[in-house]
């Protein structure tokens, strides 16, 4: 049951040094904001929950786990969704989302406390000669290792970019290919946010 504001104020003063009570004005106004809010409650918690929540507070919640009304859906089929969250973040859903564009092949999604790494500062520079090395961005990162795909697109000996967590950076001298770049905008979509990766490919 809320409580009234003279209830609040009388918690208040329990807190406070006693020469607050010149600001007593002041701390009755803290008091009746807090007596509204309150009394509020009963009414806004049901739209704190998924069961009754509508209209746009069923999309603020929805927004909050990055999901979003389409054009003229209605509450059902959003709450629907809000409830099945699709799994995201996780290396079992990068994996899986991988895993169904390029299958029958699968992917290897190594995170960078697996090891073990080339890296920039060590004494013979940046090589790949070695097949248990790998390159890595770094903490708070992971690679995503596939085999290299024939789709028929022909690309030069070599990565222009081991960099391919921007749409706009293609896999040697040819054209886009479609395969890889779904599977960047893929894990783009999924992949924590703040959290750095590289695709590899696997001869």
């Amino acid at each position: 049951m809320p409580r009234s504001t003279a209830e609040l104020l009388a918690q208040i003063e329990q807190f406070v040094p006693g020469y607050y009570e010149t600001g007593e004005a002041l701390l009755a106004g803290f008091a009746a904001t807090a007596a509204v809010a309150e009394a509020s409650a009963a009414t806004l918690r049901p739209l704190a929950t998924i069961g009754g929540a509508d209209g746009m507070w069923l999309s603020m919640q929805a927004s909050g786990h990055g999901i979003y009304r389409s054009t003229s859906e209605p509450d059902a089929s959003l709450r629907k969704r809000l409830r099945h969250v699709e799994d995201q973040v996780t290396k079992s859903a990068i994996e899986a989302a991988v895993n169904s564009i390029i299958g029958p092949d699968t992917c290897r999604v190594v995170e960078w406390f697996s090891g073990p790494y080339l890296d920039n500062e060590g004494p013979g520079g940046l090589w790949l000669d070695n097949s248990d090395a790998l390159l890595s961005g770094g903490p708070q990162s992971f690679l995503v290792l596939i085999p290299e795909q024939d789709t028929g697109f022909a690309f030069g000996p070599y990565l222009d970019s081991m960099f391919l967590d921007d749409p706009n950076e293609s896999l040697g001298e040819g054209p886009e290919d479609p395969v890889y770049t779904a599977i960047v905008n893929e894990v783009e979509r999924i992949r924590a946010a703040g959290v750095f990766w590289r695709l590899v490919l696997e001869s």
